[in-house]
């Protein structure tokens, strides 16, 4: 287990509960600063590229339009954007090579409406 998820007390590790809040509240900037990093990394070859991003971080939800809309001047540097959790899997940018929709539908999901 990561050093994140420790406490120390009396020089012996102890576990501590975490805090989903964080996750919560700042999850799309953090998903958003994250593309923008992917994209400076990879300079004029992030228009080819189809970035998948696994949110490794816990929140009581995630708000998925919040999400795209804070992420969406990144994310348009991408041909496509997909992000993935422990229970959840969206595309915030499709393309038509990689169509965000399932089983060739191409209306989106009601929490993508913008």
């Amino acid at each position: 287990m990561g050093d994140e998820y420790k406490g120390v007390i009396d020089d012996k590790n102890v576990y501590v509960l975490e805090d989903w809040t964080a996750g919560t509240e700042n999850g799309p900037s953090w998903v958003a600063e994250r593309i923008a990093a992917k994209a400076k990394k990879y300079g004029e070859d992030s228009a080819r590229l189809n970035l998948l991003l696994y949110l490794n971080f816990t929140a009581y939800e995630q708000n998925y339009c919040r999400l795209r809309n804070e992420a969406n001047a990144y994310s348009a540097k991408f041909r496509s954007v997909w992000l993935l959790n422990g229970n959840a899997f969206c595309c915030i940018k499709e393309h038509a090579s990689l169509p965000g929709s399932i089983f060739g539908m191409r209306q989106p999901s009601p929490f993508m409406q913008r």
